[in-house]
């Protein structure tokens, strides 16, 4: 009788740890510093969210801005931005980051990562938020969220070295699979 209750305490707390971790990674913070989640965010279309930090690939940004022109029409698709701030919501970071980010993506609706830490790089060494949870080192990296169903892409996956020009097919592979699922 007493394994049983342990067993049920453990399922119960390892699901309370689940569905409070799933939440942290579904929430961004918009301009003005409201908390945002990606449902709410998606409006019931596909959305491909590009992950951007002030280290990253300029030659790749632009090469995603042309890919997202050609698909984003065909595939009912929306585009947004997730940036990085240097700790917890600051107004100011968040607009100085917006002017940053808007030179390389203009047209995208901007949002950033809520975590616990303070600037640190790697990102993936943030406590909590998108970048920690995927890892991101690199920039730009991807991830594609429909109906709940997340899809991540690196950095590395999207412009392997020994296959130039190839993010297009990769990109456009994800979008067919995301949008696959019911």
């Amino acid at each position: 009788m007493n394994k049983n209750r342990i067993y049920v305490i453990c399922l119960l707390q390892f699901l309370i740890f689940t569905f409070c971790h799933a939440k942290e990674i579904s929430q961004v913070y918009d301009l003005k510093g409201n908390i945002k989640t990606l449902e709410e965010i998606s409006e019931n279309k596909p959305l491909i969210i590009v992950f951007f930090s002030t280290y990253t690939c300029i030659s790749c940004n632009e090469e995603l801005n042309a890919i997202f022109d050609s698909l984003c029409g065909k595939y009912n698709l929306k585009v947004i931005i997730i940036g990085r701030l240097k700790g917890k919501f600051d107004i100011l970071d968040a607009y100085e980051q917006k002017n940053i980010i808007k030179k390389y993506f203009p047209d995208y609706q901007l949002y950033f990562d809520i975590h616990n830490s303070t600037d640190i790089w790697p990102p993936k060494n943030l406590q909590g938020g998108f970048f920690q949870f995927y890892k991101v080192e690199k920039f730009p990296a991807i991830l594609f969220f429909n109906k709940g169903l997340k899809e991540f892409v690196s950095y590395d996956k999207l412009f392997p070295e020994e296959k130039h020009n190839n993010s297009f097919s990769i990109i456009e592979e994800k979008i067919k699979n995301i949008l696959s699922y019911k």
